[in-house]
């Protein structure tokens, strides 16, 4: 028998073969190009599947960014990988995009269009550094061409480089010496040194651990400690004696956070054979998707509930990954379905908020508790509806779920599902019983969102059926017809009008839905409103009534619509004044000649014993002081003050027309 990291190497090998390769291409051959990708495709997306898209998000995003001398190459890759399967793709970077766009005639992410005119101009290619025969030279290791171009007077040894399709450089751009590093381009490299003196930096280090050339390695560790971030690159070049090395000689720790997130598996079981942690392997191994290592772990640890430093277990990343396989497997062997993490949430929460189905169906079916809440007092149906998963949410309800318990904000599920318009989700949780009239904090039903929102008419049909108090009113007393009239929600209106809302209802200021359409100036429902009935003259706590809105809001349209339907145009608020006082004071003409025009007395006075031609001497309004008095208004008519219109004229020639 094998040691413990022999035995499970040789379980992974093919994968670790698969993913070793794709990571080291070296080649442009295409016969050698499409070997690799039939040996991706058998091994990685047949026998482990591995989503094709997740393979090319992986090549985009990261394995051709560390080894972009053979950036046609994965592009090939990618090519073969897409035509084969014809995946939808939903992470891949902008520059790959770009390269679909220029191949295929479309891309996957629209905002890659703002980028295809800025990629022409730099005539982004697959072929590396076509256009620049510098770092061509570099990428080629080609030292005579290199020396040439370095005789030139443009030349600058010191110059530094902005480049994309390489890896971050902490903000910084890239200096000739760090692209030397990258691409293992000894020659060039020595030439810098031995000639201009060029400095060795740490990332220099850190590249070298990419190009793999032993002799940048050597130089750059004669004046650069290696840090944390060489390990990652070791990581990353697939390459085990560069990881031993740094781990034996300079104490470097195997992060398996990098090992899982570069696909290597060889790293993350020398670090099993080096630090004896079989805890923490258990609790990341489910990552790779790899159930046989799993087992193999769970064989060996006493803890199959260990946690990681975010107080995940391995069952939690098995869900993560969605790995039903995995997930059976260790519920197999004990592990607790309903322990959390650091945030509160568990397997279940995290099935919920990915939309696995299937995995959330298994975990209730062994005992996960559906009403256990996360550190943001959420339980795992919060997280279906807010996405719009029914089937999570069917899954959920039917193993007693509760879906009228209500959030810090008074708000139960279809509360929430209502705000973020998830309609679907909304019908389903009324026809399986939710209080389709309990309020939230501020007092709104579920038909007062509907009514806000002027979406999801289906959803209110629904309530409206079912039962729903369409006169409901919030803690300020508007129903949701007040909240529909105040905005351009005319369908709404007319539906809850059809059903029987009160037109007349008042809010707790007193005021009816006529008088937010009024003051909103909302047409369609002004029109809706006064046709069904509305009572025109309905006064609001300080007397006003909708023609009073109207004009102080300098509606004119919404005016003209209550006059023509025969409104009080005398009516005075609290303070004895009318529409037409409002109109004055307003300097609106438009509104005075409206008003006036349609049998308004022009000399009543308010509280203050002033008629509107006092008001328009106060603001000095020469146009409407002479059109109230060509229209009959009273000149010598004194207010409380003893005073007529002219002792508020401040010009003398006010009255002089």
């Amino acid at each position: 028998m094998g040691s413990p990291y022999d035995d499970a190497i040789d379980m992974c090998r093919d994968f670790h073969d698969a993913y070793c390769e794709l990571y080291r291409v070296k080649t442009t051959d295409g016969e050698e190009i499409n070997r690799i990708f039939n040996h991706i495709k058998y091994t990685l997306i047949e026998r482990y599947k591995v989503p094709p898209a997740a393979i090319i998000s992986k090549i985009s995003n990261c394995i051709s960014i560390y080894n972009n001398r053979y950036l046609n190459s994965y592009w090939s890759l990618i090519k073969k990988i897409y035509d084969d399967s014809k995946c939808e793709i939903y992470d891949i970077s902008t520059e790959f995009d770009f390269f679909f766009y220029k191949e295929y005639g479309f891309v996957f992410n629209s905002e890659t269009e703002n980028w295809i005119k800025h990629f022409e101009r730099k005539r982004l290619s697959p072929n590396m550094h076509d256009a620049d025969p510098m770092f061509r030279a570099i990428m080629n290791d080609d030292l005579k061409i290199f020396i040439d171009l370095s005789e030139k007077s443009s030349f600058h040894p010191n110059i530094s480089i902005r480049l994309t399709l390489y890896p971050s450089n902490d903000g910084r751009e890239y200096s000739l010496l760090e692209l030397c590093s990258y691409h293992g381009a000894a020659s060039c490299f020595k030439f810098l040194r031995s000639k201009y003196n060029s400095l060795i930096t740490q990332t220099c280090l850190r590249f070298s651990f990419l190009g793999g050339n032993p002799e940048i390695i050597s130089e750059c560790l004669k004046k650069i400690r290696p840090k944390e971030k060489c390990m990652e690159y070791a990581i990353i070049s697939h390459n085990i004696d560069f990881i031993t090395f740094l781990m034996n000689e300079y104490n470097l720790i195997i992060n398996l956070d990098h090992c899982i997130l570069h696909n290597n598996i060889q790293a993350f079981l020398v670090y099993l054979d080096q630090t004896k942690d079989i805890n923490s392997c258990l609790v990341a191994s489910p990552a790779f998707n790899l159930p046989p290592l799993v087992e193999h772990l769970i064989s060996k640890c006493n803890d199959i509930n260990a946690t990681n430093i975010d107080g995940k277990m391995a069952l939690h990343i098995a869900t993560e990954c969605g790995s039903m396989k995995t997930i059976k497997i260790l519920i197999s062997h004990g592990a607790d379905v309903n322990a959390k993490d650091m945030n509160g949430r568990t397997a279940l929460h995290i099935a919920s908020r990915k939309n696995y189905d299937k995995i959330a169906k298994f975990l209730v079916s062994h005992n996960a508790d559906v009403n256990l809440k996360d550190k943001n007092g959420k339980s795992a149906l919060y997280y279906a509806i807010m996405s719009n998963y029914k089937e999570i949410a069917k899954i959920l309800i039917a193993h007693g779920s509760n879906f009228d318990e209500k959030n810090g904000e008074g708000k139960n599920f279809l509360h929430i599902a209502l705000e973020h318009y998830q309609a679907e989700i909304s019908n389903f949780l009324i026809n399986h019983g939710v209080d389709i009239n309990q309020k939230d904090n501020n007092g709104y039903s579920p038909l007062h969102y509907i009514a806000a929102s002027n979406s999801m008419h289906s959803v209110m049909e629904l309530l409206i059926s079912k039962g729903a108090d369409i006169n409901a009113q919030d803690n300020n007393g508007k129903t949701s017809l007040h909240l529909a009239a105040s905005k351009e929600h005319s369908i709404i209106v007319e539906y809850l009008i059809t059903n029987m809302a009160d037109l007349n209802l008042k809010d707790y200021s007193g005021k009816t839905p006529l008088h937010y359409a009024a003051m909103n100036e909302i047409t369609n429902s002004l029109k809706l409103i006064i046709s069904h009935g509305a009572d025109l003259n309905s006064k609001d706590n300080m007397g006003k009534v909708a023609l009073h809105y109207a004009v102080l809001n300098n509606r004119k349209n919404a005016a003209e619509l209550l006059i023509l339907h025969g409104i009080n145009i005398n009516e005075t608020d609290n303070i004895g004044k009318t529409a037409l006082h409002y109109a004055v004071v307003n300097n609106n003409i438009g509104l005075v000649e409206l008003i006036a025009s349609n049998k308004a007395d022009v000399n009543l006075t308010d509280n203050y014993g002033k008629t509107a031609l006092h008001y328009a001497a106060a603001k000095q309004n020469q146009e409407i002081v002479k059109f109230l008095i060509l229209h009959d208004a009273d000149i010598t008519i004194r207010d409380f003050y003893r005073k007529t219109a002219s002792n508020y004229a401040k010009k003398a020639n006010l009255f002089n027309f």
